[in-house]
């Protein structure tokens, strides 16, 4: 199994994916800010499975300004409107996962995004990509963040609903739930300014994984497929 990690950080969820795949999987894990990413390498320095490319991930590939958060390196970002007020400015690469398609594996099976608000853009700098291989997503949706960017959240999930995902909101210990609380997020009802969600294709991929078999039509547990529902969107999606 394949895994992009976008937003490491300091590598904790990396080093728990790196033991999750095992030496036959693969770890690409992407952060930008250069202390941070020291401090990833020496987390990850005995997973010889684990990649760390120093970049931000985004539409397009090229120089970046990125906000380190000085209190909480969690919090750091592309967006200075999403950055919280004790930050400061440093000079960043930047690539699209469409751009790194060429040193990347042939199949990707996961995708992990923590990236305060750049989500949207990650998204649509990696459509060809999200086309080929349907890989599942796990990504933190926040609107405030997401509109910070210039972004409209409810547009992010239309796009990606457009490329055939479902969504489900996903608590700390993995249990899924209906789309209702991601809608009520969108909708400013929620007690919650963020959820984490998983996203996967309603139509998986010619290949199959290594242990997992194509499911139908859910990658859901059988008794909890009656929560999967295509998501209707206020409006229609702007077409490819």
């Amino acid at each position: 199994m394949t895994v992009i990690e976008i937003g490491a950080n300091v590598g904790l969820l990396t080093t728990v994916a790196a033991a999750a795949v095992g030496d036959r999987g693969r770890i690409i894990a992407y952060e930008p800010a250069p202390d941070t990413v020291q401090a990833l390498r020496r987390a990850c320095r005995s997973c010889t499975h684990v990649e760390i490319r120093q970049a931000a991930v985004a539409d397009r590939p090229g120089a970046r300004r990125f906000f380190v958060d000085l209190s909480e390196s969690t919090s750091s970002t592309l967006y200075p409107a999403a950055a919280g007020p004790n930050h400061r400015a440093v000079l960043a690469a930047a690539c699209s996962l469409d751009s790194e398609l060429p040193t990347l594996p042939d199949a990707i099976d996961f995708i992990k995004i923590d990236a305060q608000g750049a989500e949207g853009y990650i998204f649509e700098g990696a459509r060809r990509l999200l086309k080929r291989d349907k890989p599942l997503i796990i990504f933190e949706l926040w609107p405030d963040g997401l509109r910070a960017a210039g972004v409209d959240p409810a547009y992010v999930l239309e796009r990606l609903a457009g490329l055939g995902y479902h969504f489900h909101p996903v608590n700390a210990k993995g249990a899924v739930g209906n789309d209702e609380r991601i809608r009520a997020l969108l909708a400013g009802t929620l007690r919650s300014s963020v959820l984490n969600v998983l996203a996967h294709p309603r139509r998986w991929p010619s290949r199959r994984w290594f242990t997992v078999s194509p499911p139908a039509p859910c990658v859901l547990p059988r008794e909890q497929r009656a929560l999967c529902r295509p998501w209707a969107a206020a409006r229609t999606p702007s077409s490819e």
